[in-house]
């Protein structure tokens, strides 16, 4: 499990991983916009795992050790 104590960096990787997600979403609606149905679904469900497991693997052990990094925290 990820294990960030201090709160500097913890705040300073989760911004990246944050942005690194917004920017594989946008390259989604990219694909969707010029390429073929069949290589935006084969796209999409590639760049879905890869979201899924940057949120699992790194995002979610973040917001345990600090939870205030969590924006989506009906406690902040």
């Amino acid at each position: 499990m990820l294990l960030l104590k201090s709160k500097r960096i913890a705040k300073n990787v989760h911004d990246v991983l944050v942005r690194c997600n917004g920017e594989l979403n946008d390259s989604i609606a990219l694909v969707k916009e010029t390429c073929s149905e069949e290589e935006f679904l084969e796209y999409r469900q590639i760049i879905g795992k890869i979201m899924g497991e940057i949120v699992v693997e790194a995002l979610m052990p973040i917001y345990k050790q600090h939870p205030e990094l969590d924006l989506d925290n009906d406690q902040n």
